[in-house]
């Protein structure tokens, strides 16, 4: 492994963390205003902590790609590798056998998709049973005010003929 391709690589994920790092000190809108607003929501919490660590990650291929044309090609190579071992870190399960970097990294996000996606659908479902039962609530009322205010009214007839 070429030296330089190391150094310019360590300096692009140093980057990389300071960016990290700077988003929690200096209260970083987007993501402290997911904290407070998705506190009591996993399934949208767990989508709002995927969305900051994609776009960490993806922040490390935009500012690679920036330096491109002044890195050489070994530092390519060695960013990527340590890019893919930094994913393969991140990585929701903890079972370790002979899959490669990438494949592991591809079920993951795939694993990690499916699972955000069908609690997407969940919590929708469960929007969907509120609002039926805000209708059923709704005309439950609606059926029991007409049927007092007619009673009332039958009342008030009776009483003036």
């Amino acid at each position: 492994m070429e030296l330089t391709a190391l150094t310019s690589t360590l300096d692009l994920l140093k980057k990389g963390r300071e960016k990290l790092v700077a988003d929690f000190t200096h209260n970083d809108i987007e993501l402290y205003t997911d904290l407070f607003k998705y506190e009591n929501n996993q399934e949208l919490m767990a989508l709002a902590r995927c969305r900051f660590k994609m776009s960490w990650i993806a922040f490390h291929y935009e500012l690679f790609d920036s330096l491109q044309e002044q890195t050489p090609r070994s530092t390519g190579i060695v960013f990527r590798e340590c890019v893919l071992q930094l994913l393969d870190h991140l990585r929701l399960t903890n079972d370790v056998d002979n899959r490669s970097s990438e494949w592991s990294l591809v079920k993951d996000l795939i694993e990690e998709t499916n699972s955000l996606l069908a609690g997407q659908f969940d919590f929708s479902n469960k929007d969907d049973a509120r609002y039926k039962r805000l209708l059923f609530a709704k005309h439950k009322e609606k059926a029991l005010f007409e049927r007092i205010f007619a009673q009332k009214l039958g009342e008030k007839n009776e009483l003036d003929g």
